[in-house]
């Protein structure tokens, strides 16, 4: 089995034709299907049924597509990672995190990554969710962190946090002075969504409406530290993950976070990468190094 049998395979199965798949790769149309047939016939199967309007992949054929993928990404991202290596410089491995986890990654953490891997320096990246799924699904990035997921069915994910959903009001509310309130309660009050893109928001929206009610949704911002400002001075509520790093930027004598009696769980910390990719050897170590550090956190 060769490379460049592989290639022409992939280029086969993303086309839907040798013919276009051989003007693509510049070689003959005879010479792609001869290679085809060469790698079908040591593998001892059909990668394709030759059809009048093309050529179909047979059920053996996708799951060699999916592992040829990988064969070839892995290839690429080694002949790289020597590169870097040979030219003695650090190879940078981006990390995308939902915007407002990135206190998650604290200093000490990237600094003890990188003693540990000196050939390798973590950059973060702040981001949406929707857009971290988008980046790792068209593999310009290998793995994120992200805040909620979208189509799980797409993506292996590790969940770092788990944790209980609270909501953020006024001292000044009525609410306030209790301990915890159930969701119904929260009907016909101001609420305050983060952005648009936050899948959370998918969520939230959702067990408002297994409640019995629609949220009225006052105000839709990114910013943590306006969101604070706006339940300070009682202009909304906002529901937010009970983690230090999301309730240190509310004023304790101005706030009172309450909790839902029915727990919703709106938030989990997922650690993702695409499903069934094989990442390439810096990614991977920082896979690992993030489930030893953050896993449980």
């Amino acid at each position: 089995m060769e490379f460049r049998q592989l290639q022409y395979f992939l280029k086969a199965a993303r086309e839907g034709s040798f013919s276009k798949a051989a003007e693509k790769a510049y070689i003959s149309q005879q010479a792609l299907s001869k290679a085809v047939a060469s790698l079908e016939k040591e593998l001892n199967l059909s990668l394709f049924r030759r059809t009048a309007r093309g050529a179909v992949l047979t059920e053996e054929g996708k799951i060699f597509q999916e592992r040829a993928r990988a064969i070839l990404e892995l290839v690429d991202s080694t002949v790289r990672e020597m590169q870097s290596i040979h030219a003695g410089k650090n190879q940078n491995l981006f990390l995308f995190i939902t915007s407002g986890l990135e206190d998650l990654l604290d200093t000490d953490c990237l600094l003890a990554f990188a003693q540990r891997y000196p050939a390798y320096t973590v950059c973060t990246r702040a981001n949406d969710d929707i857009q971290i799924e988008k980046k790792i699904m068209d593999g310009s990035e290998e793995i994120g962190i992200v805040g909620s997921m979208g189509n799980q069915d797409q993506f292996d994910a590790v969940r770092l946090l788990d944790p209980d959903t609270l909501v953020a009001v006024s001292r000044e509310h009525p609410l306030s002075g209790r301990s915890s309130v159930p969701f119904r309660a929260l009907a016909g009050e101001k609420f305050i969504f983060t952005h648009a893109h936050h899948y959370a928001n998918t969520r939230l929206s959702h067990c408002c409406r297994e409640a019995g009610f629609t949220p009225n949704v006052y105000y839709e911002t990114a910013e943590i530290s306006y969101t604070a400002k706006l339940v300070a001075a009682n202009q909304g509520i906002f529901l937010l993950p009970s983690l230090p790093l999301s309730t240190s930027a509310f004023s304790e004598d101005k706030v009172s976070f309450l909790k839902i009696e029915e727990n919703p769980r709106i938030f989990s910390i997922n650690l993702i990468k695409k499903k069934g990719k094989t990442l390439s050897r810096g990614a991977s170590l920082l896979y690992q190094y993030l489930l030893e550090t953050l896993g449980g956190k």
